[in-house]
């Protein structure tokens, strides 16, 4: 689960971009943990969910409303497993 604990520093780095008011940087990270983690846990894992929240707020404050409502309901569904 090499990839899983890379993807959960960079969540952790782009709660700490969010943090700061630097949207752009945090969704990158985000994004590359989604991608990081699917490697090990694959598509459908309950371990998603919060990282496909944290990729919808940061759509939410960029103003893409309904891609981070698509991902707030992504990360309901994998809680729901």
């Amino acid at each position: 689960h090499h990839r899983v604990e890379i993807g959960e520093i960079l969540d952790n780095k782009g709660t700490i971009h969010y943090s700061k008011g630097e949207i752009d940087e945090a969704l990158q990270c985000h994004q590359e943990a989604l991608r990081s983690k699917q490697v090990d846990l694959g598509e459908d894992h309950p371990e998603l969910a919060s990282t496909y929240h944290h990729i919808g707020n940061c759509l939410s404050d960029q103003g893409n409303v309904d891609d981070a409502i698509v991902h707030f309901e992504e990360a309901i569904r994998l809680k729901e497993l």
